[in-house]
């Protein structure tokens, strides 16, 4: 417990830095604005039900937006790929514009949106997946780690630790959750250094991690780059399963 206080106000310390950015059931084909009662707060997300998603039980990718984005600009570059390869979308947005913070936008809040979603699609329990961009990055990194039991696996884009005090969140994983870093040579905001040193930490605390350098490639997550971007972080992804029902574990925020 001592260790997780420790970690926890390192980590809301980071994320209070970070700048990122109808209620119907969600028809297939199409993405829906979704809203659930959170702490107080009504909390939207967005909700993208392939119609290639079979009854047996489809993946789930939770989307975590990046700087100035949104859930529905986030959920809109992932759509062409949700059909193609039968994933159910879910695209919270951050409770401030001014960035994820781990206190309000907690892992509880991550669940409490794949709760909702399970009662509107057949989700297969074993492969629930997650992706963060820019600051949603440095989230995902820090949820992989809290909720290793939960997640099959991780991908980030254009994002990784920054500081030192970060790279003791290891500690906190009861699982090696594959995880999986895309960034481009060029990133303005997340240097090769910064990337190769979230590597060191994961790859030291036994973290299957694979890294994957952009050549050539900036910060932005966009309709040109998107594609290439989301074929990686899928073709990743989609082997990784948990060999039981996920197991989430609650903190006391």
């Amino acid at each position: 417990m001592h260790l997780f206080r420790s970690c926890l106000g390192v980590a809301c310390m980071v994320f209070g830095c970070l700048v990122l950015t109808s209620a119907a059931a969600g028809a297939e084909g199409t993405v829906t604005t979704k809203s659930i009662p959170f702490a107080g707060n009504a909390r939207r997300y967005e909700l993208y039900i392939p119609s290639s998603a079979t009854d047996g039980g489809a993946p789930l990718l939770v989307l975590l937006h990046g700087s100035g984005g949104s859930g529905a600009y986030i959920i809109n570059l992932w759509r062409a790929d949700a059909e193609r390869e039968g994933i159910v979308l879910a695209a919270p947005n951050s409770l401030h514009p001014d960035g994820w913070r781990l206190r309000e936008d907690n892992p509880e809040f991550i669940k409490a949106v794949v709760d909702a979603v399970v009662g509107d699609a057949h989700i297969n329990p074993s492969r629930l997946y997650l992706f963060g961009q820019s600051g949603g990055a440095v989230y995902a990194l820090t949820l992989a780690m809290l909720e290793s039991e939960y997640f099959a696996a991780v991908a980030i884009h254009a994002g990784a630790w920054r500081h030192g005090s970060e790279l003791r969140l290891t500690a906190l994983a009861n699982r090696k959750v594959p995880i999986k870093i895309i960034v481009g040579d060029r990133d303005e905001f997340f240097s090769l250094a910064s990337v190769r040193a979230s590597e060191e930490a994961l790859r030291t605390a036994g973290f299957p991690v694979e890294v994957e350098i952009v050549a050539g490639q900036h910060h932005w997550y966009e309709q040109r780059t998107a594609p290439q971007i989301n074929a990686s972080v899928w073709t990743f992804l989609r082997d990784s399963a948990l060999k039981g029902p996920p197991h989430f574990t609650s903190y006391p925020y």
